[in-house]
């Protein structure tokens, strides 16, 4: 099996290193975002990080994956 994103050798999961950071990132981040935001849906929290400057390459392609597997909720993005 190779990473969904970049076809590295995975480390955890169906993602390599960069990858699994770039995620748990995500997530964490969301959490934060609820906090500041009060209610962000999470297509919308991952298209306003694609289009941030500042999100880094590997978070816009982890982004980018989970919105094409339909924006899955929060509660599922572990079992990627």
């Amino acid at each position: 099996m190779r990473c969904l994103i970049c076809g590295r050798e995975p480390d955890h999961g169906d993602l390599c290193t960069i990858h699994k950071i770039a995620k748990d990132k995500i997530v964490d981040s969301y959490r934060l975002w609820r906090i500041a935001y009060g209610s962000i849906d999470y297509k919308t929290y991952l298209k306003n990080l694609i289009q941030l400057s500042e999100t880094g390459s590997a978070v816009v392609e982890v982004a980018k994956m989970l919105l094409q597997r339909g924006g899955e909720d929060i509660e599922n993005i572990d079992n990627l």
